[in-house]
């Protein structure tokens, strides 16, 4: 099934927000139909969260699809679960509140020269949610601690539907938004997104991190590394339409399908005055001190981060430490 969402907004003081469920081969096949089309229309926003992202499912779930969404400000996300969706039968909803750390929505993008801000629609989420290892995992901007805007990551249990782990990433004389977030089966993690501020052009950022244990349960995020710079922004950016200086609004972070240690992140920045662009910049984690450990049997292989060096992960495979590597950012 293909799960998308909605905003309404039939004036400014009328807003609600519609999903629609459909199965994919009904769309690529010889001839398209939404026949089977399932719709829950203009449901209440204050309910059900704003610009709902529904989840990548890196799991493999037929059944059912996950999604979050946010409000003005507080101290809770809203989840959303489509279900029924490869029983054939009728397609359910159902939504919950998770509580979260409390938000407000962060102000505009700082720029050279104190020029017009870059809008940000914080706290909205802005790139897709990720379902891998039986959590869910989404980021979005929201008000840091020098009213400057932060990245704020979760993790959520399917189950439980509760926050596993959170965190900020922020810098007080940077502005960080528009993230998204990619997670491997292994237990990497990347975040892109865009940075700017006063003595910075609109650019593009990376941070990559990983769990202690895998995606076992508690797995204990950390990210290791400040953001790194991937692409300097060469201008400021100016394209006001009704008192707004509209700036891309969303990105993507995807990990390679091939390759569990390698990502793929594309966010917007600025090559050159009031021009509006993409970067895409590749992340990897590279090998550092190799331990060759042969097993012909069935593995049960763990990335983790080291116990006695929290810059690098190791990989475990049966409990034994394989391989040793570093997050570091190779390609752009």
């Amino acid at each position: 099934r293909i799960v998308i969402a909605t905003n309404n907004e039939i004036d400014p003081l009328t807003k609600s927000v519609s999903i629609y469920a459909i199965p994919k081969g009904d769309l690529t096949g010889m001839t398209p139909t939404a026949a089977n089309l399932s719709r829950f229309e203009n449901l209440d926003e204050n309910v059900y969260g704003n610009t709902i992202q529904f989840a990548t499912d890196l799991d493999g779930d037929t059944d059912s699809s996950f999604g979050l969404g946010t409000f003005a400000d507080g101290t809770a996300i809203s989840l959303i679960e489509i279900s029924n969706l490869g029983t054939g039968g009728p397609v359910t909803i159902s939504q919950i509140d998770v509580t979260v750390p409390a938000y407000e929505a962060a102000d505009g993008g700082r720029q050279l020269n104190n020029i017009t801000r870059l809008n940000n629609i914080s706290p909205d989420i802005t790139g897709n949610v990720v379902a891998q290892g039986g959590y869910l995992w989404t980021t979005h901007a929201v008000e840091g601690s020098a009213s400057n805007s932060a990245i704020r990551w979760y993790q959520i249990d399917e189950i439980t539907k509760n926050v596993v782990n959170t965190g900020d990433i922020e810098n007080p004389d940077i502005d960080y938004l528009y993230p998204s977030i990619s997670v491997s089966s292994a237990g990497g993690i990347a975040i892109g997104f865009t940075g700017t501020g006063l003595s910075i052009a609109p650019s593009t950022f990376l941070t990559l991190g990983f769990t202690a244990n895998g995606l076992d349960a508690d797995p204990s995020v950390t990210f290791p590394q400040v953001p790194v710079l991937i692409q300097n922004g060469q201008g400021n950016y100016q394209n006001i339409e009704n008192g707004v200086n509209s700036f891309g609004e969303y990105s993507a972070t995807r990990v390679d399908p091939e390759n569990p240690f390698s990502f793929y992140s594309f966010q917007n920045f600025v090559p050159s005055l009031d021009v509006w662009g993409v970067n895409l910049a590749q992340a990897r984690i590279t090998e550092i001190a190799p331990v060759i450990n042969a097993d012909s049997g069935d593995n049960e292989v763990i990335l983790r981060r080291s116990a006695t060096d929290s810059s690098v992960a190791e990989i475990v495979i049966d409990g034994m430490v394989t391989d040793i590597y570093q997050m570091e950012v190779l390609d752009t």
